[in-house]
């Protein structure tokens, strides 16, 4: 099965490896390393992880707060986001997600693809 980067995500993924980098040397390549790993689990049981809504899944990363937000599809997996579970952010959206049962990157995920 195919996996693709959205801009966005593949830009979040970049700019995480480069503050952990800043924090300790090579901080950033274990991050990176991480993500690859918790993409590969998403690969190989894209439906075990949890589901945020509709096709849109969150498998977290084992040493870092972060998540890997995906769409699968039955051709290929998209990534949407490399979310840090910690922000306000994340988690004002995944509380309308949940408050709601929308699905809240759906417009986004559908105009980039």
């Amino acid at each position: 099965m195919k996996t693709r980067f959205l801009l966005p995500a593949r830009n979040e993924l970049r700019e995480a490896v480069r503050y952990y980098n800043a924090r300790r040397v090579r901080l950033g390549e274990d991050f990176r390393d991480q993500a690859w790993e918790t993409i590969r689990r998403i690969e190989e049981f894209p439906l075990a992880w949890h589901p945020l809504g509709g096709a849109i899944r969150r498998c977290q990363m084992r040493r870092f707060p972060y998540g890997i937000i995906y769409e699968h599809a039955e051709v290929e997996i998209v990534i949407i986001a490399v979310a840090h579970l910690r922000r306000e952010l994340f988690m004002s959206l995944y509380s309308a997600m949940n408050r709601n049962r929308t699905l809240a990157f759906g417009f986004m995920v559908r105009r980039e693809i």
